[in-house]
């Protein structure tokens, strides 16, 4: 019976700390790799912006080149986004053009209900992954559901997912401007 007790009391402690630690963040926001942070001049400063705000940040990219163990390898990669990611076993990490979602290989989770152009359901397919992402760390208010990307087409596939959702564009052909604190504060004093 102790012992019994003893791992009731460890599993609840432990699923208690899982519970508080996803629900400690007041958005979610997840950057398109290509484009976007590849091109920024900014990326530290713009990732420690959604830090400071509380949000938990990630990747969402639809290039298959990148996973977590070559992320670090890329110099426009900024320290606080990797560390993040890292300290949080890459489940914020997305990779659509490889059938990752948070962090895990799921080509299932990627299924799109009905036929789209090729570059349009890649955009839904990042939506999925803001999705379940902001499920992962109980993320349900939709405009704290952020991704900044490059490709207005995307934009398209993620708007038509889930219009609430926000978007910003960030880098071209979406805007003639690289990610920068720029491109941030531009997006929210416009839209406030």
């Amino acid at each position: 019976i102790i012992g019994i007790l003893l791992l009731t009391i460890y599993l609840l402690n432990n699923n208690f700390e899982y519970f508080t630690k996803m629900n400690k963040y007041q958005g979610v926001v997840l950057f398109d790799i290509d484009g976007t942070l590849t091109t920024g001049l900014e990326n530290e400063k713009v990732v420690q912006y959604f830090l400071n705000k509380g949000y938990a940040v990630g990747i969402s990219t639809s290039g298959s080149l990148y996973t977590p163990e070559n992320l670090k390898d890329f110099d426009w990669m900024p320290d606080n986004l990797y560390n993040f990611m890292k300290k949080n076993n890459f489940n914020t990490f997305n990779n659509v053009g490889s059938d990752i979602v948070i962090g895990k290989y799921n080509p299932s989770a990627y299924k799109i209900p009905f036929r789209m152009n090729n570059h349009l359901a890649f955009g839904w397919k990042k939506a999925i992954s803001m999705a379940k992402t902001a499920q992962l760390y109980r993320i349900t208010n939709p405009a704290n559901i952020v991704l900044l990307d490059n490709d207005p087409i995307f934009i398209m596939g993620v708007n038509a997912y889930n219009s609430d959702y926000t978007t910003i564009c960030a880098g071209e052909p979406c805007i003639n401007k690289p990610l920068s604190m720029a491109t941030i504060e531009q997006y929210y004093n416009s839209s406030t």
